[in-house]
C-alpha cells in the first residue's frame, strides 16, 4: 500500500485488516486493526514516513520488553508499527492519593525495565499511559535513542505544545512540552533521569488534575520547565509527597532520583505510611447511616476550636501591631544569587499593600580567577514578606525596573529594547511598547491602568495604556535638559519625574509642569494613612528624606527630615501603606576587573570606594585613565598598569578622559568647558574651548588635529561635532557638526592604524535602540555603515583599527567585529568574546569599560563582591520621623 495515502477501514497493511479509526496525532495515525494470522485484535500506528533501519533494529530491541505494564510491541512495518490492543481510557487526574500512588509505581517498575535494556521513553505523558481493569499500560515505548537529537520546536495548541526531534535520517518522533524534561528542551543527551521529570509531572497532575506546568505561549512554558520544579508543589500534603515530586522534577539532572528503582521504592514506601482514607481530590467519608463518622466529626470540632483560636489570636496582633509601629528586617538573596544594583537594573519594586518585593538578581559571579563565567541572565524574582524564599518569574530573563500595577496583581518591567507586562498570577507575559534608548529605563502604573515610562536617559517621558497601545509623549525635554528619568504615579493623572537634579510635576494630557524640588536624584509621594501626614520620599546624595507635600497645590511644607543615611541615589521604594524598601548604596563602589579575550579574570585591582565613570588606556597600553566619582572627589586618576600605582592627575572636579596620540596629555570635561594637562606631572591645566551648553570630549585625532564631542542642540538632542586645531592660539576654535539628526548620536571615537582619517564609531538610537555605527568623516567619501547587531554600547577600536569592539543589549556581553583592511570600511560578522560578571558600572552607554590597544587585556568596573546585598525593609517608616 501507499503510506502517503490515507487509510480506510477494509484497507490491509501487510497481513492486518484496518477495522476503524482510534486516534490522530502529529506524526501519523492509530487504527484498530485484526491481525489475520492469529484472528486476533491489535493496534497499528501508521507514521507519514518510512522508518530508517536503525529505528526498526531500536523497535525489535523494544519489543523483547516484557511487562505488564508496557503495551507489547508486535511487529514493526515499513511505516507503522503493530501493538497490542488495549482496553482502557488515557490517564487523567485528579485521583485520590493512594490510587495515584499506585499507578505512579506502575510506570516507575516499567521505567525501571525499560532503563536496564538501555531504552529510553522521552514521551511520557498522559496520552501515553492507559488505565485498565489490571493497572496502567505504557503505551509508544518506541523511542530508544543512541545519541542526543536536535530538538526543533513546533506551535500546536497551548494545551498540548509540541516538539518534534530529528532522529537519524530518516524517522521522527513527538514530545510534549509539559513533560519534557530542561535537557531535552535543550537538545542534549538524554537518560533515565529525564523520563523521572515526566513520571514527577505525571503524578503532579494525577494528584491535582492541573499540569505542573502551564502558560498561554511556548516561550513561557519553556521557561516554566527549565527552572525546574513550581513552588506550588511544595503546598501538597504530607511534605513527603511534596518532596518526592520537587526532586522528580528538579531542572539539574543530576538533583533527581538517579533511577526509577529508588523513585518506586519511595512511592510505596510513601503509600504504605498513608494514613487510613487520606488522599487528594477525595470526598470526605461518610458512615453508613449517611452521617459523617465520629471520627470526622472530631475533626472538624477541633478545626473549628483552632479557626476560633486562630481568629482571636489575628484580632488580638491587630490591636497589638498599632499603625505606628516600627518594625526593620532584611532580606537577602536567594541563595547563589546577587541582586543587580540600582543603577543597572532598577531599584526594587514594592507592591501598593507592601506585602510582595520584587527585584533583580543573577547568579553569583565566580570569585576565582582564570575561571569563566556564568552565561545565565538576570532576571526577577518576587518574594512576599510572609514567606521564607523567592520566586523567578519565567520569562523576565534580562529583566530590570520592576514596577507594580495598582491591583498589585502584574508587574512591568524592560527586557532589551521592550517595556513589558507580567500577570503575576498567569505568569504571562505581554510587549507593551519598544523602548528607543534601552538604558536607565523606568516606569510607573497608575491608578486609571495607564503606565508612564522613561525609555532611557536621553529623552522625555512616555505614556501607553497598560493593555498596550500607542505610546504618546508625556513630557517634553527642554532647554538645556538632556532627558527626563524616575516618574511616580499621583492617583489618575499627575505623576512625579526627575530632569537633571530637580523633580517636577506633572499631568497626563499637558506638556506643562511644575518645579517641586531642586537638588533631588528621585522623588516619590505617599498619601496620608492611619494618622501619618501625606509626604514626599526624595533622594539627595546619599540621604533619604521625607518631607509633608501637598500635591493638589504642589507644595511643601514643614522641614525635611531624614529617613535614613547610605541608600544609592535611586534604590529605594514605597508602598502606599507604609512600607519602605531599599539598598545600602553609598560605601560599596566598585571592583576593577582585568579579563582576557576569552573571559578569564585575569586580575581584580583596589576596589574603589565610590564609582568610576570612564575608563581610557593609553595609546601604549601601560596606564590606564579612570574618571573616579564618589568618595575621591570627581577626578581623574591614572594607573600604571605594569607597577599597580593609583595617582591623582586632577584635583577640582573632572571627567571623560581622553589621551592625546602621543600620550603626554590628557582632555576632560567640567561645566565650564574642555581643559588639557600634560601626564608627566609639569605645568598646570588649560582651558582649550569654553562651552558651558551640555557636551563632552570623547576622542583625539590620531594626527592630533582634532577633537569629537558629543554636543545636545535644542531641536536634534545629542549630536557629533568636530573641534578643529584645540591646541593653537586661534580663538574661537572651529566648530562643525559631523553628524546630526533628530536622532542621539555620541560616545564617538576615531578610527585608529588601517582606518585612521577615514572613519569614526559612535553610538546612535535612530533604529529604536542603541546601536554601534561607523561613518566616514568630513571630506571621505560618504559611507555609513550598522556594525553592532541587536543593540550594542560603548565602541571601542583596536589599536591597529582591525576589530572593533562593543557591549551587547544585554550590558554583559562582551563583542568583537572584524574589519577588512581597505579604502572602504568592511564590517565582519558580529560575534561574542565573553560575558561579564557584571554589568559594568560606568556612565550610562559609555560603561565603565576599556580595551588595551592590542585587544588582548578587556577591563570592567562591576559592582563590588563584598557589597551589601540584602534589601532592607521598613514596616511604618513615617514611625522612623519621631524616635
Amino acid at each position: 500500500m501507499n503510506p502517503a495515502r490515507k487509510l480506510a477501514p477494509g484497507d490491509k497493511l501487510g497481513p492486518y485488516e484496518i477495522l476503524a479509526p482510534i486516534g490522530e496525532g502529529g506524526m501519523g495515525e492509530v487504527w484498530k486493526a485484526r491481525d489475520e494470522r492469529l484472528d486476533r485484535p491489535v493496534a497499528i500506528k501508521v507514521a507519514s514516513e518510512k522508518f530508517s533501519d536503525h529505528f526498526t533494529r531500536e523497535a525489535h530491541a523494544i519489543a523483547a520488553l516484557n511487562h505488564p505494564h508496557v503495551c507489547t510491541l508486535y511487529d514493526v512495518g515499513p511505516n507503522y508499527l503493530v501493538m497490542e490492543l488495549v482496553d482502557g481510557h488515557a490517564l487523567q487526574g485528579p485521583l485520590p492519593l493512594p490510587e495515584a500512588l499506585r499507578y505512579a509505581s506502575q510506570i516507575a517498575d516499567a521505567l525501571d525495565a525499560a532503563h536496564r535494556k538501555g531504552i529510553v521513553h522521552r514521551d511520557l505523558k498522559p496520552a501515553n499511559v492507559l488505565v485498565t481493569r489490571a493497572g496502567v499500560k505504557i503505551l509508544d515505548f518506541g523511542l530508544a535513542t543512541s545519541k542526543p537529537p536536535r530538538a526543533i520546536v513546533t506551535p500546536q495548541k497551548p494545551a498540548e505544545e509540541t516538539v518534534t526531534e530529528e532522529m537519524w535520517q530518516a524517522g521522527s518522533v513527538t514530545g510534549t512540552l509539559q513533560y519534557m524534561s530542561p535537557e531535552q528542551l535543550q537538545g542534549k543527551a538524554t537518560d533515565a533521569r529525564s523520563d523521572i521529570f515526566a513520571l514527577g509531572a505525571l503524578l503532579y497532575e494525577m494528584i491535582t488534575g492541573r499540569q505542573a506546568f502551564e502558560a498561554g505561549n511556548t516561550a513561557s512554558l519553556i521557561a516554566k520547565v527549565m527552572h525546574g520544579a513550581p513552588l506550588a508543589i511544595m503546598r501538597l500534603q504530607p511534605p513527603a509527597l511534596a518532596r518526592l515530586i520537587s526532586r522528580c522534577l528538579a531542572a539539574a539532572p543530576d538533583d533527581r532520583w538517579q533511577s526509577a528503582r529508588d523513585l518506586q521504592v519511595n512511592l510505596d514506601w510513601l503509600a504504605q505510611g498513608l494514613p487510613e482514607a487520606e488522599s487528594v481530590g477525595q470526598t470526605v467519608p461518610l458512615a453508613s447511616d449517611g452521617m459523617l463518622s465520629p471520627k470526622w466529626w472530631l475533626f472538624l470540632a477541633a478545626a473549628f476550636a483552632l479557626g476560633l483560636g486562630l481568629m482571636a489570636l489575628v484580632n488580638l496582633m491587630a490591636k497589638s501591631a498599632l499603625p505606628h509601629e516600627l518594625v526593620k528586617l532584611s532580606i537577602l538573596p536567594p541563595d547563589g544569587f546577587t541582586p543587580v544594583p540600582g543603577s543597572i537594573a532598577g531599584p526594587p519594586a514594592l507592591s501598593p499593600d507592601g506585602q510582595m518585593i520584587a527585584f533583580v538578581a543573577e547568579p553569583s559571579p565566580s570569585s576565582e580567577p582564570n575561571q569563566p563565567q556564568q552565561n545565565s541572565p538576570q532576571m526577577l524574582w518576587v518574594r512576599t514578606l510572609d514567606s521564607f524564599t523567592a520566586r523567578v518569574l519565567p520569562g523576565t530573563e534580562g529583566g530590570r525596573a520592576p514596577f507594580f500595577s495598582p491591583d498589585g496583581k502584574s508587574l512591568g518591567f524592560f527586557s532589551a529594547d521592550k517595556l513589558k507586562r507580567l500577570d503575576l498570577g498567569s505568569e504571562m507575559v505581554q510587549t507593551l511598547a519598544t523602548v528607543p534608548g534601552g538604558f536607565s529605563v523606568a516606569g510607573t502604573w497608575n491608578a486609571d491602568d495607564h503606565i508612564i515610562y522613561a525609555p532611557s536617559n536621553l529623552t522625555g517621558l512616555f505614556e501607553i495604556a497598560a493593555a498596550g497601545g500607542q505610546a504618546v509623549p508625556a513630557t517634553r525635554v527642554e532647554g538645556r535638559e538632556v532627558g527626563h528619568a524616575w516618574p511616580e504615579a499621583i492617583g489618575k493623572q499627575g505623576f512625579l519625574f526627575a530632569a537633571g537634579p530637580q523633580i517636577f510635576a506633572g499631568q497626563l494630557g499637558s506638556l506643562q509642569r511644575k518645579s517641586v524640588l531642586p537638588n533631588a536624584a528621585r522623588a516619590i509621594y505617599t498619601p496620608a494613612r492611619d494618622g501619618w501626614p501625606a509626604y514626599l520620599l526624595y533622594s539627595r546624595d546619599d540621604t533619604l528624606s521625607a518631607q509633608r507635600y501637598d500635591p493638589a497645590r504642589n507644595m511643601l511644607s514643614g522641614d525635611a527630615q531624614t529617613v535614613s543615611e547610605g541608600i544609592g541615589p535611586v534604590d529605594f521604594a514605597v508602598s502606599a501603606n507604609g512600607t519602605l524598601a531599599y539598598r545600602s548604596g553609598a560605601g560599596a563602589g566598585v571592583d576593577l576587573m582585568s579579563f582576557d579575550r576569552t573571559g578569564r579574570r585575569l586580575a581584580t585591582f583596589e576596589k574603589q570606594p565610590g564609582g568610576i565613570a570612564t575608563l581610557r588606556f593609553s595609546p601604549d597600553g601601560k596606564t590606564l585613565a579612570m574618571a573616579l566619582i564618589g568618595d575621591r572627589g570627581g577626578d581623574i586618576w591614572l594607573r600604571d598598569m605594569v607597577r599597580g600605582v593609583t595617582s591623582r592627575f586632577t584635583f577640582n572636579g573632572a571627567n571623560g578622559p581622553v589621551w592625546s596620540p602621543d600620550g603626554r596629555r590628557i582632555l576632560f570635561n567640567r561645566a565650564d568647558g574642555i581643559y588639557v594637562k600634560s601626564t608627566n606631572g609639569t605645568g598646570g591645566e588649560e582651558l582649550i574651548y569654553r562651552d558651558s551648553t551640555t557636551r563632552n570630549a570623547t576622542d583625539w585625532s590620531p594626527d592630533g588635529t582634532s577633537i569629537l564631542l558629543g554636543r545636545s542642540v535644542p531641536g536634534t538632542g545629542f549630536d557629533i561635532w568636530l573641534l578643529r586645531d584645540p591646541l593653537t592660539n586661534t580663538k574661537p576654535h572651529p566648530l562643525t557638526p559631523v553628524i546630526q539628526s533628530p536622532s542621539n548620536e555620541g560616545l564617538a571615537r576615531f578610527a585608529p592604524g588601517v582606518g585612521a582619517g577615514k572613519w569614526i564609531a559612535y553610538l546612535s538610537d535612530e533604529s529604536g535602540q542603541n546601536e554601534v555605527y561607523v561613518s566616514s568623516l568630513p571630506g571621505v567619501p560618504q559611507g555609513k555603515w550598522q556594525v553592532s547587531s541587536g543593540g550594542g554600547y560603548a565602541p571601542r577600536w583596536r589599536g591597529d583599527g582591525r576589530e572593533i569592539y562593543y557591549v551587547g543589549s544585554d550590558l554583559r556581553s562582551v563583542m568583537a567585529v572584524p574589519v577588512e583592511p581597505g579604502p572602504v570600511f568592511q564590517p565582519g560578522t558580529p560575534h561574542a568574546l565573553f560575558r561579564l560578571p557584571a554589568p559594568p558600572n560606568g556612565s550610562a552607554q559609555d560603561q565603565g569599560f576599556a580595551v588595551s590597544p592590542d585587544g588582548k587585556t578587556f577591563v570592567a568596573t562591576v559592582p563590588a563582591q563584598d557589597a551589601v546585598s540584602a534589601i532592607h525593609v521598613v514596616l511604618n517608616w513615617p514611625a522612623e520621623l519621631r524616635k
